[in-house]
């Protein structure tokens, strides 16, 4: 939305420090039950909820970040800015879902209705992660758009290397 330059409001949900649960305390490569900064928010375009955010930053790389305003403020600019946290990289996975219990509540769908679910990692330029984001997007809101390099040098080789059904005998 910020690149495309939609205008949307952020309404935070929940913004406060909890034990990080095993599964996120893990892909954020710390102790089950440390403290990790979480922050709930749904944006907001055109009085229409359109995402709906889950954050998860872990905290003793950015103590007070509580005490910030994330209805006017990007939490990567808050990490970046204030703590000096560069995120350098970042891994999504995509998948798409019917909403259910919180989600359809905080999108104001009907059960089952389609969402793009994404899970994101972000990285510091030191391989660490730093946060997981769990999102859902309205599912006739989200497109998605990517370019694809082929390289042909790779391909030669890797078709050098496999032999094809016809050459796997002896003539």
């Amino acid at each position: 939305m910020i690149e495309q330059h939609i205008p949307f409001q952020t309404h935070v949900r929940q913004c406060s420090l909890v034990p990080a649960p095993p599964k996120i305390a893990t892909l954020l490569g710390i102790a089950a039950r440390s403290d990790v900064f979480f922050l709930e928010r749904v944006r907001v375009v055109d009085e229409e909820p359109i995402i709906y955010l889950k954050n998860y930053v872990v905290y003793q790389s950015c103590a007070g970040i509580t005490k910030q305003d994330f209805e006017n403020r990007l939490l990567f600019d808050v990490l970046e800015q204030d703590y000096n946290l560069l995120i350098a990289w970042g891994q999504r996975t995509f998948e798409a879902q019917g909403a259910q219990g919180e989600v359809a509540a905080a999108l104001g769908l009907e059960a089952g209705e389609p969402v793009m679910y994404a899970q994101q990692i972000a990285y510091l330029e030191d391989d660490h992660p730093i946060e997981l984001s769990d999102l859902w997007i309205r599912g006739g809101r989200f497109r998605v758009s990517a370019m694809v390099k082929r390289d042909h040098r790779r391909s030669q080789i890797l078709a050098i290397n496999h032999p094809s059904p016809q050459s796997d005998t002896m003539p």
